[in-house]
């Protein structure tokens, strides 16, 4: 016979449960370099226009990224924002592609993004940061542009370096 106190079957089951899927829990999105999966796999809204987001959050009005003198060389405003983009050096990380079309992933666009390293300048953009399913689709459109530019050149790999 069982004690009035003691836990039955069914709650000590579901105890059970819960403890094990609390300690199996990789991580919130907001640490995506816990995941092994690429950022773009976290893109929730397949509608989430980047060109769109760019525009808005990076350039008019008391915004950094676009005119004549845009904030590191980079209006990202105008027509053929990927262009300027794919393979560009940063100005403000020695080394490191803006967009790499070999990895995207690899991209400081997305470090810039999410974080960049130290000595590599601050988070974008300064008037609120993209949240990471933003991130994520700001990855897949790069995806999708480098596959796009490297359909339009016929080549299986892309190399930038000479588009405008």
């Amino acid at each position: 016979m069982r004690t009035p106190n003691a836990p039955g079957p069914v709650r000590l089951g579901l105890a059970t449960l819960v403890l094990a899927l609390a300690a199996g829990c990789p991580g919130e999105l907001e640490d995506v370099s816990r995941f092994s999966t690429v950022v773009s796999d976290f893109c929730l809204d397949p509608n989430f226009d980047v060109v769109a987001e760019f525009r808005a959050s990076c350039g008019g009005p008391n915004l950094c990224h676009e005119g004549d003198d845009p904030a590191a060389g980079l209006d990202l405003v105008s027509e053929g924002i990927f262009e300027r983009m794919a393979s560009r050096s940063s100005d403000s990380c020695d080394g490191r592609l803006v967009v790499d079309p070999a990895n995207v992933d690899e991209s400081f666009l997305l470090d810039k993004l999410l974080g960049p390293p130290p000595g590599c300048g601050d988070r974008m953009p300064l008037v609120g940061f993209l949240n990471d399913s933003e991130v994520g689709c700001v990855a897949r459109w790069l995806e999708e542009e480098t596959a796009a530019h490297a359909a339009d050149m016929g080549a299986g790999s892309v190399d930038m370096g000479s588009m405008p």
